[in-house]
């Protein structure tokens, strides 16, 4: 019985507690477009986040999971312009770029036999650096810029990620907008949604 309890002291005593906060780097890319009953395509546009996730344990299996990231994001179409260009492919596409600041609750989940999931969902305030647009016909590209975007945008992000080994794991998300992102007195309904794929390395 003595050597028993000293057993379970000892035991007690090396066991590490739970992490309390933990800081990741994270980067991976993106496909968003425009999405709202004014838009006429789905075409994914390519784009790429990166930046700095941390997160702090509440209690038991609950996480605070916030994040800072410069992501670039917008949409694409492309259609045969007949009236100026007769019939030549035209693609137009539009880039946004912001500073995101998500804050979202984490927890994990056992589905079947898969590995253990971690989930996490919350909003997103998303601050506007640059937006431009581009216009290819044929071999031909111009930029410009575009004043008439919202400066502010927001959203829900609804994630997971699958850990790899101690330091780094993979994350699916999806992110939707909820504003309309055009800013003129009636603006079209027009938002974006992103789905993305992006590494996480643990340093803290």
């Amino acid at each position: 019985m003595t050597v028993s309890l000293q057993a379970d002291i000892g035991h007690s005593i090396v066991k590490s507690p739970k992490q309390k906060f933990s800081m990741s780097l994270l980067g991976g890319g993106n496909g968003s477009m425009a999405y709202g009953l004014d838009a006429k395509q789905k075409n994914l546009k390519p784009g790429f986040s990166t930046g700095l996730a941390g997160t702090r344990l509440i209690m038991n299996n609950l996480k605070l999971r916030t994040e800072i990231l410069y992501i670039s994001k917008g949409s694409s179409h492309r259609e045969k312009n007949y009236d100026n260009y007769n019939g030549v492919m035209i693609h137009s596409s539009l880039t946004l770029q912001y500073i995101e600041i998500p804050i979202m609750i984490q927890f994990k989940a056992k589905i079947n036999q898969l590995p253990d999931a971690i989930i996490y969902f919350g909003p997103y305030l998303g601050i506007l650096t640059k937006s431009t647009t581009s216009l290819k016909i044929d071999d031909n590209i111009q930029s410009d810029a575009v004043d008439s975007i919202q400066k502010i945008d927001s959203g829900i992000i609804l994630g997971n990620c699958y850990q790899i080994n101690d330091f780094l794991n993979l994350h699916f998300r999806l992110s939707g907008g909820l504003r309309r992102y055009i800013d003129v007195i009636n603006p079209p309904d027009l938002k974006n949604i992103s789905l993305s794929i992006m590494l996480s390395l643990k340093i803290y």
